[in-house]
């Protein structure tokens, strides 16, 4: 009986997982897709779309990277909860607020820009900053304090994961923005620089190509995991999905509506962080069956 649930959960997984590279190779079909459109129409596609002050891309703006950054914050508030000593609790207490107001000062940081809130005193900005960024500690500190041990022992892993995958991001995503040096469409509409296609580097100092917010938005793929971590989830593995690509849909697609970025900086940027998670989940998984304890 024992042998045939271990058997039956071990199916499931792989089923789960099975189903994860799928929708990851549908997700890099359609980028791919668009990533040849954007070799052809990348400036007649902006032309189009282009409108500066849309409100709800400039509030994408400012708060589709948090997915990437994320796994961070829940290291450190997965200290708070299981660490050992008194102090090392508060210390992880300490540090998510600290990773959540730092995060939520950035993302103020892109509204500033665009005209919002600019006037506020630097105290009062502040001050929201650190309210916001402790509400949302306490809100996530509570959350994984009703959590069993074995749930936070697997959270813990996600975090990881997400941690190397932001890396990836950083070392990738970053890097090229420095070697392609394309510049961005509000760049053109002023009179610097010149339109180049993707695939040429132009090296004009401009950091279009690829995108970084929408590779940043890709970091909520990571919780397309969560039904093949926690068993009682995988109903709702569809939902997950279909929202996940979504929220990566639209935050690249306001991306271009704003002139930040072209359809090709956004695909490529989808497809690059695509490489990166399939990379980790085969070392992730080189790990497992070396190391049976690993969730």
């Amino acid at each position: 009986m024992i042998l045939h649930y271990i058997t039956r959960e071990a199916i499931q997984h792989m089923r789960t997982l099975r189903s994860y590279r799928l929708f990851c190779i549908l997700l890099a079909v359609i980028a791919a897709v668009g990533l040849i459109c954007g070799s052809f129409w990348d400036l007649t596609i902006s032309q189009a779309l282009y409108h500066r002050n849309q409100p709800l891309c400039m509030i994408l703006e400012a708060i589709c990277f948090f997915p990437i950054y994320f796994p961070i914050a829940l290291l450190t508030a997965l200290l708070s909860v299981r660490g050992k000593h008194h102090g090392l609790r508060i210390l992880g207490r300490l540090l998510t607020g600290i990773v959540f107001t730092a995060i939520i000062a950035v993302g103020l940081s892109y509204l500033h820009k665009r005209g919002i809130w600019a006037d506020a005193s630097l105290l009062i900005q502040c001050l929201l900053c650190l309210f916001a960024g402790f509400l949302m500690e306490s809100a996530l500190y509570a959350l994984l304090k009703r959590r069993s041990p074995s749930a936070c022992r697997k959270l813990f892993w996600l975090g990881m994961l997400g941690c190397c995958y932001l890396l990836w991001e950083l070392a990738c995503v970053q890097g090229l923005k420095a070697l392609a040096g394309r510049p961005r469409y509000e760049t053109l509409l002023q009179g610097a620089g010149s339109f180049s296609p993707w695939y040429v580097f132009s090296h004009q100092g401009g950091s279009s190509f690829p995108s970084g917010h929408t590779a940043a938005s890709c970091g909520i793929l990571l919780s397309l995991l969560l039904p093949a971590f926690f068993p009682s989830l995988r109903k709702h593995r569809p939902l997950i999905q279909i929202g996940s690509a979504c929220y990566i849909a639209i935050s690249g697609f306001s991306r271009i509506v704003i002139g930040k970025h072209f359809l090709s900086d956004v695909c490529f940027a989808v497809l690059l962080m695509l490489l990166g998670l399939i990379l980790l989940l085969q070392g992730y998984e080189r790990l497992q069956r070396r190391f049976s304890q690993l969730p």
